[in-house]
């Protein structure tokens, strides 16, 4: 991976990890009190707080070096907070109930909008992505799919992160950013 595609994996971890622990403690899943204490420690009780740690800790753990990442320390935190908040939101019943209901939906949403998007000229053609059924329980596609271009994308969040720039923000009618 490059160290561009590591700095989009890793700030795609910055921004879910906290807010998903606020909105969990709004969906009253948890309480902020139930936070790991080594985390709520080190790395704060809050979104902002945990961002501005993580972030804090990436750029001084990377600066001047060839790679980026966390300190061993940061890192452990990171993952046990992960391992928590699997246990106490992902994997949570509520949500996993939840999950049949709202994927049939998003599907055809996604669907329409790639049918719509391609019109447009602004993705590329189906080829490049193949669109095969999609598993709730696991996240994953059925079935392998087949795809002639770059990648295939079953992940409906890869799907939006690969999406061109001006998608969802059309260029002016005189062809003039």
């Amino acid at each position: 991976m490059t160290l561009e595609g590591c700095v989009v994996r890793l700030a795609d971890t910055i921004s879910y990890i906290g807010r998903d622990l606020e909105d969990a403690i709004t969906l009253k899943l948890l309480r902020r009190e139930e936070l790991p204490p080594e985390v709520v420690q080190h790395l704060g009780r809050t979104n902002g707080a945990i961002v501005y740690s993580l972030v804090a800790d990436l750029i001084t753990h990377s600066y001047d070096k060839n790679y980026v990442g966390y300190s061993p320390e940061v890192g452990g935190l990171l993952k046990g907070l992960k391992e928590f908040n699997y246990r106490r939101i992902y994997d949570n019943p509520r949500i996993k109930g939840e999950t049949p209901k709202s994927s049939p939906c998003s599907g055809r949403c996604l669907r329409g909008c790639c049918r719509t998007w391609r019109r447009a000229g602004k993705i590329p053609p189906s080829g490049w992505i193949s669109w095969s059924p999609w598993t709730p329980a696991t996240g994953k596609a059925s079935s392998p799919g087949r795809s002639s271009g770059i990648s295939c994308l079953h992940d409906r969040r890869l799907f939006f992160a690969h999406l061109p720039d001006d998608v969802f923000s059309p260029a002016p009618a005189d062809g003039f950013a």
